[in-house]
């Protein structure tokens, strides 16, 4: 699956599932980092210290 692909289907980064949740980290290491994530790898690891937030989607995650 190419870069273009998971964005449009809005794939997760940690398992690939297509529909996850648009967010963006507003503290750690890396703040303002857009990531997806499904609700089951948000449930399984510890996010909760990035300070997640909901964003808009980017151009290449909006669906046609």
């Amino acid at each position: 699956m190419t870069h273009g692909e998971a964005g449009r289907v809005r794939a997760c980064i940690q398992c690939g599932a297509a529909g996850a949740w648009l967010c963006v980290t507003t503290r750690g290491a890396n703040p303002g980092r857009n990531l997806r994530l499904c609700d089951g790898c948000l449930r399984s690891s510890d996010w909760n210290e990035f300070g997640l937030v909901d964003r808009e989607p980017l151009p290449v995650e909006v669906r046609p």
